[in-house]
Parts: C-alpha cells; structure tokens; sequence
C-alpha cells in the first residue's frame, strides 16, 4: 500500500525531475517508508511506500525489471501474489524479492495487459515499457485504490490523490455539475469527473494505456461483473458449503502481511464474520491476540458498542474502543475536510477517520473492514423491495405476500407503511426526483430531472441489476473513496473481504432467495456463519449503518456551520443564501451539513471558480 506519482511532459525545457519530487512530496502520508522517483527521457515516475509485504529494500519502488525495459510504480496489494508466484517460477522465472511487487512486474512482463484478469487485490499502477514508448496503467476491479489524472497543453500528470495534481494548475476550479448534484443529495458518484473541473479518474476495472510517442492515451474496460448460471441453477446447501470456502479464503489471502494486521469491529453481522474467521487464523496465542477497533456513538440510536462487545467476549479479541467527543469532530474536521479532498455527505466519515487514528496508536498498519457486505448479500432494506417485486412478476404472489409477512416479523424497521414507502420511493423516478427537487429548494439553478434517480429506478427491475447498480455507481464506489482517503492519512492499509472478486460474483449470482429467506436479509450469511458468533448478533432484527451522534455534533457545531456557509463565494453562487437567512438556516439536516461540507471543501482547497 503505497502512493503513486507520475507524469509525461509535452514541452521541451521542463524540469521533470522538480515535478515528480513535488508530487510525491505531497503524499508523506501514503508512505512514510521509503521514497523513489525515476526520469527516463521526458517520463517520471514517482513513489511513496508503506511497507507492508517483505520490509527490505529489495522491495523499493518505482522497481526496474532486471532488463530495464519495465519500471513499476504499484498502490495496493496483489492478494494471490504467492500463487501467482508459482506459476511464475514453474515458466522458469527468478526473482529477487519477496514482495508482491515484483510478482505484479513479472506478471505483466509475461501476460502483457491480460495480467490484471489473474489478479485478486486491490491496484492503482503504472508500468513504464520502454520498448513499446507507452505507459500502462490499471485500477483494481472496484475502486478500491484511487487513480486521478490530468491533461494539460504542458503534460499529462497522474497520482493517486488530487492534491498532487492541483501543484500543476495555475488556479482551482470547482465542477458546477457535480456540486450540484451532491447539494440535490444524489447518490453515488460520478465514475469519471471529480469536484475539481479538469481532474479526472481513471474508472474501477479500467486500464488506460498512454502513447509516449503519440502524446494521447486510451481507456479500455477490462472488468464487468458477470451473472454465473451456474451458481444460480445450484442448491442452497451447494452454495452454502461453497460460500463458506470463499469467505475463508478470502480473510485468510488478506491476513497475508509482514506488519501487524487487526480489524474493524462494528458489532454488526459483516465485521463480525470478518472478525470471528480472522481471529480463528490469527494464532497469537494468549500474549497477542487479534485486535478489533470499535468506534462508539454517544447517541444510544445508533450505538452498536454492546454488540461489537459480544463479539470481543466471544473471539477473545484485544479490544480497541474509540469514543470521539464533540470536541474531537470540531478538532478535526478541517483535517478530516483536507484527507478527503472532496465533499463528503455526512459526519460519519470524522467518526472512520478516528478509527482510523486508533489504528495508528496502537501500531496496527493493516485492518480488514466489511465494506461491500451488504452490496453483495442483499442487506439494504430496498433489497427487500425488489426481491418482493421480482416473485409478484413471476406470479408467485402467494410466496411474495407471504415474504412480506416475514419481512415485518424478522425486520425491527420494516412495518407495512415503511415497505410501502420503499416500494414507491425507490421505483418511481418521479416521486423521488420531485422530494429531492423540494428537498434543495435553496438551490439556484434545479434540473428538470435527475439522471440518477432514473437509473436507480430502472435498477430496480431485477436483484441482479440493483445489486450490480449499487457496486459500479450508486453505494460502493463513494464508501471506497471515504475509505482510501480515511486510512491512509494515518498511513494505514484497508482490505476488505467482502469485495474478493470470486466472492462477489458468486454473491451476486445467488438466487434472491438464498440471500433473502423468511424475511431475513444476507440469508446464507448468517448460514454460513451461524455457531461461529454470537446468536444475537448472527440473528440481528435491526441494521444500524456506521453512523457518528451527527445530531450532538452539529447542533453544537451550528453557529460554525452558518458561518462557513455564510462566508462562501462558491455557495453565494449557487445557493440563494438570502432565503437560507430569512429561514433563519432551519431546513433539513442532510442539506444543512451537505452546503457546509462544500464550504469547508472551497476554503481547504483554495477553489477561485466554477465551471
């Protein structure tokens, strides 16, 4: 897990060398264990390391092939790296480290661009081929490490956050389009733009190949979730038995590690699972057990603690509980507003940062997460709504209404009235565009609709296609950047079981009745992990999503939000700050902290305009 700079310079007298330090001097962050940069001709290459798989310097980026034809610099980790290995050695290939690293050159220098289709990690690369003047470069399947670039008339510049770009333009301009669709409260995230007008990213499951010569670059798509038959026509007992396999294995290849590894413990049924086969694999014995770091909420609504405390007693963890104050929020927001780079939706993400922070305290430089659980195992309640929809098209109406029954016996929060409005919330694009559309009354320039809402509606026709939507654009995308951007601040490395490629084809071509049974979400799940955890937690009624005492944070935090929002040019500009005074700034909470996180973004980062 590192960070990564490079650049291509269009024009001749540029000093190059002064532009790649520059970028990686911008991310210390990312790796505080060593530092590279290497210039061939008008290319750089950059690096930043934190060290994770073999210590030694044999392991230093940016990292030439014994030829020197191929130089790497590599964000991320190559999970299969000692499988892959083999297969490398059985062709008759020697190498020199024992890093993953070095297996991704290999990889590359044998199989060409169809070496990421073997991969299973997470990756942000780019690999410099000298004998075919072109840069090659990929990100992991589902974004899971960032990839940012940038055009210019000057060069083309790339890095794995925005900051090192921004050194390369003259001034910040903020992406009117995406401001404002992040202020109307659309979810999920563009998978191309950024906030900062110009700045791009490279899109999860892509590689974008650049032409040294030609001075212009491709982007081709190398990976889009399948829909396995196979595993559709199977048994529920065939797949539970192959369910439990993948998810051990997929813990077990992400325990891999030279540094202490640990996890993230919320209490709920996907850091559990996570925590209860990694404690089994852990085997440090009484004198060092497996650490889980919990974050605990003030507001009793939303604390998890107690069941978070369950899983402790029961795996026999080091239990590392963090409490954030108020005080904490108000200390640390502006950090937390620089780490992000772009806006973010909700104070939950100051709540992961101090996870994060413990983490680091306490010398943990690897913790596994549950992030895309719920994507792949169906566990949002709007899951139940198209699960429903889907048997009443099938004209199984007596298994559909008796699904509902279940739904409201096992669901502490989905009563009759709460389905009802989920069913018609989610699948009319125009009830939902014209709530959000009332919702963001204070915005100057409102659309006539909303693309999103659209898509998300259509989504809506089948299990498959929600589940697929929600990975690509709609949920995952944005909690993998909050995630990325959280960790390594604190220069810790994230991995998340749940977004195993095997596993998540297999989860998303389960029949929606192995994932939701008996008016259960996550339905094999909790199969699969039942006698391993706690009942009470196994067996939960209630789903509770990592959420910090936003209410307690913000009403003492209200006299700074109005002023940053007051003091704004940029909201002054879009927003009629007239009528938010008139109102005395009293309207719904998500839009109160969305205009503020927007002010913060703009002081933090300089932003003069908008376009």
């Amino acid at each position: 897990m590192c960070g990564i700079a490079g650049l291509v310079s269009l024009k001749d007298g540029h000093d190059i060398t002064e532009k790649i330090r520059k970028m990686v001097a911008a991310i210390p962050h990312r790796g505080p264990d060593g530092e590279g940069v290497l210039v061939h001709e008008n290319v750089a290459l950059g690096h930043r390391r934190l060290a994770i798989i073999d210590l030694t310097q044999d392991a230093a980026q940016p990292m030439s092939s014994p030829s020197g034809e191929l130089v790497l610099s590599f964000n991320g980790e190559i999970y299969n790296y000692v499988e892959l290995r083999a297969e490398l050695v059985a062709k008759g290939r020697h190498f020199r480290s024992e890093s993953d690293t070095e297996v991704l050159l290999q990889a590359y220098e044998e199989w060409g661009e169809g070496c990421v289709e073997k991969f299973n990690g997470m990756w942000s690369f780019a690999i410099l081929d000298k004998s075919k003047n072109r840069i090659f470069c990929s990100r992991d399947r589902f974004g899971e490490k960032p990839f940012y670039f940038l055009q210019r008339m000057d060069g083309f510049y790339f890095g794995s956050e925005i900051r090192q770009l921004l050194l390369m333009c003259e001034a910040r301009t903020g992406n009117r389009d995406l401001l404002n669709r992040f202020f109307l409260g659309v979810v999920g995230e563009d998978i191309a733009n950024t906030f900062f007008k110009g700045i791009e990213k490279l899109p999860a499951g892509h590689n974008l190949t650049f032409d040294i010569a030609a001075h212009r670059f491709k982007i081709t798509r190398y990976f889009e979730l399948g829909f396995d038959e196979d595993v559709a026509k199977a048994s529920f007992d065939e797949n539970l038995e192959r369910f439990t396999d993948l998810f051990e294995d997929a813990v077990a290849i992400r325990m891999r590690s030279d540094v202490k590894v640990g996890t993230c413990l919320s209490g709920g049924i996907d850091s559990t699972s996570i925590a209860a086969f990694a404690a089994g694999m852990h085997g440090g014995g009484a004198s060092s057990k497996f650490s889980a770091i919990t974050a605990k909420s003030s507001e009793v609504a939303n604390d998890e603690s107690h069941f978070a405390e369950m899983a402790v007693s029961h795996h026999d963890l080091n239990w590392i509980l963090t409490q954030p104050s108020y005080e904490d929020f108000a200390s640390t927001i502006a950090e937390v507003t620089a780490a992000q780079e772009e806006p973010f939706g909700s104070a939950s993400i100051v709540m992961q940062y101090h996870v994060m922070k413990a983490a680091a305290d306490n010398g943990i430089k690897v913790l596994l997460d549950g992030q895309g659980g719920d994507e792949v195992f169906m566990g949002y309640e709007r899951y139940f709504v198209v699960h429903v929809r889907q048997l009443f098209r099938q004209f199984s109406w007596r298994k559909a209404l008796s699904e509902i029954r279940a739904i409201r016996r096992n669901n502490a929060t989905m009563d009759y009235p709460t389905f009802v409005k989920y069913m018609v919330y989610f699948s009319h694009a125009g009830i939902r565009t014209k709530r959000d559309l009332r919702r963001s009354w204070f915005l100057r320039d409102k659309p006539s609709g909303i693309a999103e809402v659209q898509n998300y509606a259509r989504a809506m026709a089948s299990p498959f296609s929600l589940q697929k939507f929600d990975l690509d654009t709609a949920n995952l995308p944005p909690l993998l950047r909050f995630e990325d951007k959280n960790s390594m601040a604190h220069s810790i490395e994230t991995r998340l079981p749940m977004l195993d490629p095997r596993l998540v084809a297999f989860g998303c071509s389960l029949p929606a009745e192995q994932k939701m049974r008996d008016g259960w979400s996550k339905y094999i799940l909790r199969r699969g992990i039942e006698g391993r955890v706690p009942d009470a937690i196994c067996w939960r009624r209630d789903k509770i999503g990592f959420e910090a005492p936003q209410a307690t944070w913000t009403n003492r935090h209200r006299n700074e939000m109005v002023s940053a929002i007051r003091g704004s040019s940029l909201l002054d500009e879009m927003v009629d700050l007239k009528r938010l005074e008139e109102k005395n700034f009293e309207f719904d909470a998500a839009s109160f902290w969305r205009l503020y996180s927007a002010a913060m973004w703009e002081e933090a980062n300089s932003i003069s305009s908008l376009s």
